[in-house]
């Protein structure tokens, strides 16, 4: 750069005055100078601009999670009412239909006002019950409205040929309303059941399964026995699969609840349940139409050897139909009794084959109205 600078004041100095060579250098010197300053003014603004551009990116993303959080239903939701009245009279499905207009097609429910926490699957295992599905209906989609909660109701209808099984019918609901949808929560719950305190929130615990049905009207609102888990119980998708469902075999009434509570205590897990104060229902009145399951003393004490086997991944059923009304999804299935019994048997026969170590039994007592305890 010098020897440039030299070369071009030896061409300047070839009979000019000073003065005159002085004045040129002197512009040629301001011109770079401010070409300098121009560039680095350039490459500043650029840096800002950069930055600022990367400010306003961060801003967005926080104003983003911020709304996105903002959105969420609160936690605690703010229209509850606490104990409620039970209407027992059934209305007429195009009184239902007309007084939830705001259900979607197939029982589908998400709150306007604001994102639900949660997402649940009602299920309902059903035989001839029209008036208490009716009943059932006009009691909980508003209650659910209130709990904030993004759900859909799925009634399980057996058609004849077999005697009823309650808790096959309930892995059937959790299978296929699984293949559906994506849900978070599972509600099993009997048509016959009201809640009568919308503080019950019909969610899971992610932490362990809930029994919800805590204290019913003909037990005086007493906890039945401590192992009793019967009624309405909620279970996350994944304790739900850890457990293998429920048992395939009881057919007729008793015994497939408290082998689910043995499921649970297998894979070490506690049952929650909030107070029953709280947790109260009333249990709608109908004549027996079910048989007593008179072998479910022995079935239930061979839970420890059984549960792997027989459960969700021996469940065996036909899908008849499946119909989206208006305020439920209805899906009619066909089961073969005398097929899942032998399934069944040959499944726990192979098990124990392999599992010599897995014949413990429980040993049973005497329950309140015929349940069964086990030690």
């Amino acid at each position: 750069m010098k020897a440039v600078m030299r070369r071009f004041w030896d061409m300047l100095s070839d009979g000019r005055p000073r003065v005159i060579r002085r004045l040129i250098m002197s512009w040629i010197w301001t011109i770079l100078f401010v070409t300098c300053v121009g560039v680095v003014l350039i490459l500043m603004n650029n840096l800002s601009e950069k930055s600022k551009l990367t400010r306003d990116t961060d801003t967005v993303d926080t104003v983003t999670a911020v709304e996105a959080d903002s959105r969420l239903c609160p936690l605690v939701p703010p229209n509850l009412k606490g104990r409620l009245k039970i209407e027992k009279a059934a209305s007429t499905w195009r009184e239902l239909e007309t007084r939830y207009d705001n259900v979607k097609e197939g029982g589908v429910y998400s709150p306007n006002e604001c994102q639900s926490r949660h997402k649940v699957a009602i299920i309902i295992p059903y035989r001839d019950r029209e008036h208490h599905l009716r009943v059932f209906l006009n009691h909980y989609h508003p209650l659910l409205q209130r709990q904030q909660i993004q759900y859909a109701i799925y009634v399980i209808d057996l058609a004849p040929g077999s005697m009823f099984n309650r808790a096959m019918l309930l892995n059937i609901g959790f299978t296929e309303a699984s293949r559906i949808d994506d849900y978070g929560c599972y509600i099993f719950h009997d048509v016959d059941f009201m809640a009568e305190d919308d503080r019950n929130i019909y969610t899971c615990s992610d932490t362990e399964p809930r029994h919800m049905g805590v204290s019913l009207d003909i037990h005086k609102y007493k906890l039945l026995y401590p192992q009793y888990f019967g009624g309405t119980s909620a279970m996350t998708k994944e304790q739900f699969m850890l457990v293998n469902g429920f048992s395939n075999k009881f057919f007729g009434w008793g015994g497939e609840d408290d082998d689910m509570y043995y499921r649970i205590k297998q894979n070490k897990m506690s049952i929650s349940r909030i107070e029953s104060s709280i947790a109260r229902y009333t249990m709608l009145s109908h004549k027996p139409d079910m048989e007593m399951n008179k072998d479910r003393w022995s079935m239930v004490k061979e839970v420890k050897k059984r549960w792997r086997v027989d459960g969700l991944n021996s469940l065996q059923y036909k899908v008849l139909s499946i119909n989206k009304y208006k305020l439920y999804t209805h899906i009619k299935v066909q089961i073969n009794q005398k097929e899942i019994m032998k399934v069944s048997a040959t499944c726990i026969a192979v098990h124990v084959i392999l599992n010599t170590d897995s014949t413990t039994k429980y040993k049973p007592t005497s329950g309140p109205n015929g349940h069964i305890l086990f030690t």
